[in-house]
């Protein structure tokens, strides 16, 4: 069965709904939209625990499988498919909502998709028997879903460098091949292949880095065209193209070279290349690290600690590192979100909007090492270095939160047995500052720039599919590479729906990312970010918590033990009885637990010296 059942309820592993069709969301000034809904709404909970108790019920009659009550729901949908609302305004002003599932088709309620999830569950090569599905014998009617026809803009692009696998093999980790730069995406078939099967051979192909001068060619694209192939031939769809076209052979030579090209994009499934992202999107997540915004942080105590650019120190204090410790709706009629931050050394606990933190690559105060090292030194030494307490602070904040930057934890590990073995996977990862998860959208390191700074004109994507460990190389993402191009809409709120996007690569392919090749989290408020995250030390997230709690290793090095105050009583006195008194369970007792130790000993036995006294005052009076 291609499922996994975890803690918190049932994953369903394979998917037919990648790179299917998906509606426009567009409710900027229209009467008829449709929305996304996203996974933690009500509408969206109540799919899944439908879908999840009637697949439960069905494992456990077709299966052996042992599933509690708590567990009957489903985390997710499959990939590919994601949970729409279309609202319709009437004339008399009411609204009218319905709410659809598109993937492979558009199913209009739990009970109708049920069945092609169980088609997806198993691991029988029956056909599916659901209504949508072509039909068999009897069984189902076959019905397909009518789509308006769309014009889309492609434009002409190098093909990745990165591994992927083939599409059948999502979960085998051993057909992994290394794909080259073709010089342009519009190369024939043929090209392709030779510059696949050159690169496994050693060679380098696409030398040509240059960038192509022509316009984006337009591309018609239409969803129906399954219908049509119904009643031709496969081997006619150039043709077919062609003829769909006819008004353009009668232009120019360049025209012929476009039409010649779209042929060629038919290898790329032209009516599914163009793909809107549905990321889980969350700006701010649990366990992040952040830049807190003082100003807005609405804690009159923190006031004092903002400090402009002072010309000694050369350090300014706006923005704090904290830590996200819980997040949750500002009042619950309320669908805005709040997040209860902890500032780090000074533990002074905010609560505020997103509007007043920044990611945590999107801000630096580049503070130097030697600066660090006088922070330590300045209550190490005698004489003592007289820095203010609130840059010692500050310092010692960034510090720790840098340090912490450089480490990545994997969460919420499962195992998945395949036929190359048992592979450990993972719902979360601690990556740097971020956290990033299965379904999101990261950016991936440019592979062609050497400038860290400037942004490639086609920026890439990975929209993440599993995170997984390999034995031999570590961690590695696999999923869809998406390109993004120009911004289509520039008024209101920027979604991601306002950009043009696309898969860079086959729909029966899927790459597989090594975790350096992540550059970190897409954040819609900076679009443009370029800074790349380089976490490439392991560490368990009770670890990675203590560096931000206790110290770095180096400000833990750099640190000069304090001297123990048990070294002013005579050891002829101490010796013995201190170790006794002692708990030896701790090997390095705190100052404080020392002095408690030490006021237990008496300075002077005053009663022995009086009766000495007396005894020498005797015989004179006598």
């Amino acid at each position: 069965m291609n499922i996994v059942i975890t803690k918190l309820g049932i994953s369903v592993t394979n998917s037919d709904g990648v790179g299917s069709f998906q509606p426009t969301n567009d409710s900027e000034s229209s009467s008829c939209y449709y929305r996304l809904i996203d996974s933690e709404e009500p509408k969206a909970c109540a799919w899944l625990n439908k879908l999840g108790s009637s697949l439960t019920k069905w494992l456990k009659d077709n299966g052996n499988y042992n599933i509690k009550k708590e567990k009957e729901k489903l985390l997710a949908f499959p990939t590919g498919y994601y949970l729409y609302e279309y609202r319709k305004l009437n004339n008399d002003g009411t609204v009218r909502s319905d709410t659809y599932l598109y993937g492979a088709h558009r199913f209009r309620s739990p009970s109708e998709f049920s069945p092609h999830l169980k088609w997806l569950v198993t691991k029988e090569p029956s056909p599916c028997t659901c209504i949508y599905c072509p039909k068999i014998k009897g069984k189902g009617q076959g019905r397909k879903i009518k789509t308006a026809t769309k014009s889309t803009i492609k434009p002409t692009l190098k093909k990745s460098t990165r591994k992927i696998i083939k599409k059948t093999t999502k979960k085998t980790l051993k057909k992994t091949t290394k794909r080259t730069k073709s010089l342009k995406a519009s190369s024939s078939k043929s090209s392709r292949e030779k510059s696949s099967k050159s690169n496994q051979n050693g060679s380098s192909i696409g030398d040509d880095q240059s960038e192509p001068a022509t316009p984006p060619t337009l591309i018609q694209t239409d969803n129906n065209e399954d219908e049509n192939n119904n009643n031709n031939n496969n081997n006619n769809n150039n043709n077919d193209n062609n003829n769909n076209n006819n008004n353009n052979n009668n232009n120019n030579n360049s025209n012929n070279n476009n039409s010649k090209n779209n042929n060629n994009y038919n290898n790329y499934n032209i009516n599914n290349n163009v793909h809107l992202p549905k990321a889980k999107y969350a700006e701010y997540r649990t366990g992040e690290i952040v830049w807190v915004n003082l100003l807005k942080a609405n804690e009159p105590s923190l006031l004092p600690r903002i400090k402009k650019l002072n010309d000694e120190i050369e350090i300014e204090i706006e923005y704090w590192p904290g830590v996200i410790y819980s997040r949750g709706k500002v009042a619950p009629d309320v669908d805005k979100v709040k997040f209860t931050i902890k500032l780090v050394v000074i533990n002074i606990e905010v609560t505020l909007r997103r509007t007043g933190m920044l990611p945590w690559k999107a801000y630096d105060p580049k503070i130097l090492d030697s600066l660090f090292e006088r922070v330590i030194e300045a209550n190490q030494t005698e004489p003592r270095i007289i820095i203010e307490t609130n840059i010692q602070e500050y310092v010692r904040a960034v510090h720790r939160s840098k340090e912490a930057a450089l480490t990545y934890s994997p969460m919420k590990s499962f195992t998945i047995s395949e036929k190359t073995g048992t592979y450990q996977h993972f719902e979360a990862l601690m990556y740097g500052a971020e956290v990033i998860r299965a379904g999101d959208l990261v950016r991936l390191v440019p592979e062609d720039t050497e400038d860290k700074e400037v942004e490639p004109e086609y920026p890439e994507f990975l929209e993440i599919g599993t995170i997984f460990k390999n034995p031999e190389k570590g961690i590695q993402l696999t999923g869809n590479i998406l390109q993004r191009g120009k911004l289509l809409n520039k008024t209101g709120p920027l979604k991601l729906e306002d950009y043009k996007w696309w898969i860079s690569h086959d729909l029966n392919e899927e790459f597989t990312i090594d975790l350096e090749d992540v550059a970190g989290r897409f954040y819609l408020m900076m679009p443009h970010l370029t800074v790349r995250t380089k976490a490439n030390i392991f560490k368990n997230v009770n670890d990675r918590m203590a560096i931000i709690e206790s110290g770095s290793d180096m400000e833990k090095l750099k640190s000069i033990p304090v001297t123990p105050i048990v070294s002013v009583i005579p050891a002829k006195r101490t010796l013995a009885k201190l170790s006794t008194r002692i708990d030896n369970s701790d090997s390095s007792p705190s100052v404080k637990k020392q002095k408690r130790y030490i006021v237990q000993f008496p300075k002077k036995r005053p009663v022995k010296i009086i009766k000495k006294e007396k005894f020498k005052t005797k015989p004179d009076v006598e």
